[in-house]
């Protein structure tokens, strides 16, 4: 992966996974970029680190599947 791509804003990265059939990798740095973030807050609503590793898969496969209609506004 260059820089150039993982130097990218989540709004290109954002645009680039709508305009193309390839969304892995827009998707994949968005992922990485998010994915502890995401994690800790829900940790912190839940008691179990099992429980919080299974919302975390449940919000992003949620993300990759809304991702598309997503409008920035």
């Amino acid at each position: 992966m260059s820089n150039f791509i993982t130097m990218q804003s989540d709004q290109a990265l954002i645009i680039e996974f709508q305009a193309t059939s390839h969304k892995e990798a827009p998707f994949t740095i968005l992922l990485k970029r998010h994915q502890q973030k995401v994690y800790y807050q829900i940790k912190r609503m839940v008691s179990s680190p099992m429980d919080a590793d299974d919302i975390a898969q449940q919000v992003w496969i949620k993300v990759w599947n809304k991702l598309d209609g997503f409008k920035m506004e």
